[in-house]
């Protein structure tokens, strides 16, 4: 059965996570629903970022468990690797 919006999944990207304004293009958080946005929540997905605005982390949570986390760095090319993976 199809939720409210007929979609299988949603996703809802709000534009302030935790009181951050996302002003300058990265992506904050990530709610993915099953069934539409007024039905089941199956995953909270936060992103991290450093001064000089790359991904250093991601982590996505479910019913408040951790459910997978990266972390990341780059080398003087920009190429990024995973320093610490859980989940």
């Amino acid at each position: 059965m199809l939720g409210p919006s007929a979609n299988v999944f949603d996703l809802s990207i709000p534009l302030r996570h935790a009181g951050q304004n996302n002003n300058n293009g990265n992506l904050l958080e990530q709610k993915i629903y099953v069934g539409g946005t007024s039905d089941t929540l199956v995953g909270d997905q936060t992103y991290g970022y450093d001064k000089l605005k790359p991904l250093a982390s991601a982590t996505e949570t479910y019913n408040g468990a951790t459910s997978w986390a990266r972390a990341f760095n780059y080398d003087q090319f920009g190429n990024m690797w995973v320093t610490c993976a859980q989940g």
